[in-house]
């Protein structure tokens, strides 16, 4: 939980610049009379794909340094396994301690997981179908009359109305497939919660991303073609897609702020004072509860979902924030808007709305960090399409000629992005000289490895540091103390 709310803190800092230039670059497109295709959309992207680099490089230094700080370096190591991991799993001799331990065969697990990776594929694949269902009932509300042009005046409905069907599809399917997934994934009975955790990221990421992004992809580089071809119905854009794409946007990137909050505060709210109304049924009225009865009709703080959905909403923010920023630069506005209050929200609700929960340790963000690194990836390419392919700047040229400017562009943005990777240490030098003596120390107090030195008179003891602070043993003789735990 404290992981959590470091990383929404580092990620909230870092939106500030990004905010600031991107409400820069939407302040150029409103004096082009609220032209998205601006000039000034290049230099955005270019920007934001060297920021969403420079910030994952900053948070893999934050988090060693709070796992140096907190003494989590090394926690997964020592990670118990889970309870419905024991209740099901067989015994073999371990090949590394030759003790008798809990296993899951491969002949059982192969199986659940071929099952589960159908299943999820079924369900992106029947989102996929709905959301292509939803544009071609957009096409049809945005024809000409008499087929079914909805509007007032001469303004178009049919966009509109397409997105704001999309957005509450998104809610919908996330919400039935967070309990398929959960299932799933208890079915594949992983022995530690850091590895059930990695698994239901999986897939509920991959999920996510289709259900979230699917309708963006379709708008930018998909409904042209179909309207060149006379395909499905759709309406080609004029002059291009970016308008549409801004609205479409827009409409789920709010929407998504509201549902969240939505269901962050009144929903918890709702339920406790529903709770509170029943289990103080028949009280006196001017006695007031206790804090111990305040903690029993509070709801309970799930400790696995309860970090988990948050970091999947921030996640796909990240995604909105960088795979499609060149449609919509006020996204960073109202991305660090949304996390000033969010990160008070979480606090808030966790103190108030929730019971207290089971503190439990964490190393890092796990699986989340490798899903924010493919998308800032992905956002390289998808901001350059947009801008070869989509927008009308390059209009003039032939398609090879873009083609050509397309790949040579997008491989030097990845090489710059790959290069600034490697010059900045995942460690910084204080946190691996603090590592390197902990280390140390470690060995001599804890395994008793004797100095290296030529005067033998020189005693082990005395060759370390007698004003070596507390604090430096502290983490190391912990991680002792829970392997040695782990390993009787």
């Amino acid at each position: 939980i404290g992981l959590y709310f470091v990383w929404l803190g580092h990620y909230t800092r870092w939106l500030i610049p990004a905010s600031f230039v991107g409400f820069i670059c939407w302040i150029a497109i409103s004096a082009e009379d609220s032209d998205p295709d601006s000039p000034a959309i290049p230099y955005f992207t270019v920007f934001m794909s060297l920021w969403a680099t420079l910030y994952l490089e900053s948070w893999k230094r934050q988090q060693i340094r709070t796992a140096k700080k907190w003494g989590m370096i090394d926690f997964e190591q020592a990670e118990q396994p889970r309870p419905e991991f024991d209740a099901i799993s067989s015994f073999r001799e371990s090949p590394v301690t030759g003790l008798q331990e809990k296993y899951f065969p491969d002949a059982k697990r192969y199986p659940v997981l071929i099952y589960s990776t159908l299943i999820s594929t079924m369900f992106i694949l029947t989102v996929a179908f709905a959301i292509i269902a939803i544009y071609i009932f957009r096409a049809f509300l945005s024809a000409p009359a008499p087929k079914g042009k909805v509007s007032i005046g001469s303004f178009g409905l049919g966009s509109i109305i397409g997105s704001g069907l999309n957005a509450v599809q998104i809610q919908v399917m996330n919400v039935v497939y967070e309990v398929i997934a959960q299932k799933l994934t208890d079915a594949e009975n992983h022995r530690t919660e850091t590895q059930y955790e990695d698994a239901l990221i999986a897939k509920t990421f991959s999920f996510q991303f289709v259900n979230s992004f699917m309708s963006l992809i379709y708008i930018a580089f998909i409904k042209e073609a179909l309207a060149v071809n006379n395909i499905a119905g759709e309406i080609r854009c004029y002059p291009n897609c970016f308008s549409e794409l801004n609205t479409c946007l827009g409409i789920i990137f709010i929407a998504n702020i509201i549902a969240g909050n939505l269901a962050e505060v009144v929903v918890p709210i709702v339920k406790a004072r529903i709770k509170e109304k029943k289990e103080s049924k028949g009280m006196v009225l001017d006695i007031k509860m206790t804090d111990v009865e305040k903690q029993f009709i509070a709801e309970p703080y799930d400790q696995l979902l309860g970090t988990f959905k948050d970091y999947a909403e921030m996640i796909i923010q990240f995604g909105y924030c960088t795979l499609f920023i060149a449609a919509f630069p006020l996204a960073t506005v109202l991305a660090l808007v949304n996390n000033y209050i969010e990160i008070r929200v979480d606090g808030w609700k966790l103190c108030q709305v929730h019971r207290r929960p089971h503190p439990t340790g964490a190393e890092d963000i796990g699986t989340w960090y490798t899903f924010l690194e493919v998308m800032s990836t992905l956002a390289v390419v998808s901001n350059m399409a947009l801008f070869v392919f989509t927008g009308s700047q390059l209009s003039s040229w032939s398609w090879k000629e873009r083609v050509i400017f397309f790949a040579c562009m997008e491989h030097l943005l990845l090489s710059i992005k790959y290069l600034i990777a490697e010059l900045i240490p995942d460690i910084p030098d204080d946190v691996e000289e603090a590592q390197k003596r902990e280390e140390f120390i470690l060995s001599k107090v804890v395994s008793n490895v004797a100095d290296e030195l030529d005067d033998e008179s020189f005693t082990a003891t005395e060759a370390i540091d007698l004003s070596v602070k507390l604090t430096d043993l502290v983490p190391a003789l912990d991680r002792a103390a829970v392997s040695s735990a782990a390993s009787s």
